[in-house]
């Protein structure tokens, strides 16, 4: 079993020199290789609209700019995603 750190979690130190994570959960590249991706399947995606307008301004922005949901078009959109990312190599 690890110890925990004497860094609590989200802790910044102020002016810079916050110690860098070691171990499992750490980031060493925002550009190198992706190598795993997690989705979920496209078919239980929805278009929540009036139910999550109260939460998320890209929501109200797509309402109020008449946008409309096509889930063809999202399925086939999600479809291409997978598929650059198997083309790519990726998990």
């Amino acid at each position: 079993m690890s110890t925990p750190s004497s860094t609590p979690l989200r802790a910044r130190v102020e002016g810079g020199g916050t110690p860098k994570l070691s171990g499992r959960w750490q980031i060493k590249s925002e550009t190198g290789p992706l190598k795993d991706v997690l989705l979920g399947p496209a078919e239980s995606f929805r278009w929540m609209g009036l139910e999550n307008a109260a939460w998320s301004s890209l929501v109200r922005d797509t309402m109020r700019k008449g946008y409309k949901f096509d889930k063809q078009a999202a399925m086939r959109q999600h479809r291409e995603m997978v598929d650059a990312y198997h083309s790519a190599g990726v998990n």
